[in-house]
């Protein structure tokens, strides 16, 4: 799939996807009913007062590819009370283009699609208005003797670079080998390179991926990222997309950990710092379910934390 702009001045904000069969957690993608298909869910939730409160998106597009004849509604939220703000019908297989109203315009909390009587192909969110900045982020991967991970996490990359074509001249993987011994199979979609380095641990070879992007002349923001995760390659579409419209260029993203043995439970979305304690650090967000329809649905306004760790974290060089 390729997933292409419902009007010609529409930017990619964030996809809505389908729970394919590689999906651990599907109700963290779409929660199915009778002849319905509702994205009310942790990956299918687009939290509008958090891109108002942080960036300059202004009208938003939504665009939703169906199998079939199908109704395609645009619910808004605010406090929990929900509103089918826009809808259109199809009677066969296509896309539903819908303009919504400018962000600063509204007081929703978040926004979700839902789809009558067809099966979602795709789908995504959209702003009409150009970004304020150009961003090239670079993902610096440090690894050792993991290359199951490592390899699959490439692949993954990839192939969101096929599947979104405008990410190409935006993102590329520069992956540090502590263990020398890091052999990729050929691809294309995402520019991939790997720099052999001498075992320096985790903060020698993320230092090292750091001097390489400020050295390399075309990287804008960094992306550290630890080799031992099943990555859920969206979070780069969404960074990306908030670092083009961030009112505030010092913006950085810190991803959140969701546990790999209990696919619906939030395991870290950064830490406090209890200082003159042992284990000093105090999850934020421990065993959330993200499931659960009020805490996805909810607008949560930031928090400032201490700490965050390295498994997705990322910045504007400028910054670093």
């Amino acid at each position: 799939m390729t997933w292409t702009p419902p009007f010609p001045e529409s930017h990619l904000l964030q996809r809505i996807l389908p729970a394919t069969a590689e999906v651990l957690e599907p109700p963290l993608y779409v929660r199915p009913g009778e002849g319905i298909e509702s994205y009310d869910t942790y990956f299918g939730v687009f939290h509008a007062a958090r891109w108002r409160r942080k960036t300059s998106v202004g009208e938003l597009h939504v665009a939703v590819q169906v199998d079939g004849p199908a109704e395609v509604e645009i619910v808004a939220v605010k406090r929990m009370s929900e509103k089918v703000v826009e809808s259109a019908r199809v009677s066969s297989a296509g896309t539903v283009s819908i303009r919504l109203v400018e962000l600063s315009d509204t007081n929703v909390d978040t926004y979700y699609a839902r789809v009558r009587g067809a099966r979602l192909v795709q789908g995504g969110w959209y702003a009409a208005n150009a970004p304020l900045r150009d961003v090239r982020l670079n993902a610096c991967i440090t690894t050792f003797n993991r290359q199951p991970y490592v390899t699959a996490n490439v692949e993954r990359l990839r192939r969101l670079g096929r599947e979104v074509p405008s990410l190409g001249d935006s993102f590329r993987v520069t992956i540090v080998d502590n263990g020398r011994n890091l052999e990729l199979p050929a691809g294309d979609g995402v520019a991939v390179r790997v720099i052999p380095n001498p075992n320096l641990g985790g903060a020698g070879g993320f230092a090292r991926g750091l001097m390489h992007a400020r050295q390399d002349g075309w990287t804008t923001h960094v992306l550290f990222m630890d080799d031992d995760i099943t990555m859920e390659v969206e979070s780069v579409v969404r960074a990306i997309a908030l670092f083009r419209y961030a009112t505030d260029p010092r913006l950085c993203v810190h991803g959140a950990m969701i546990s790999e043995e209990i696919p619906w439970m939030q395991f870290e979305a950064g830490s406090h710092y209890a200082w003159r304690y042992t284990y000093p650090l105090r999850a934020v967000g421990r065993e959330d379910d993200l499931r659960d329809r009020i805490t996805v649905l909810a607008d949560e306004p930031e928090s400032r934390f201490e700490y965050t760790a390295w498994w997705f974290t990322a910045f504007p060089i400028a910054v670093g």
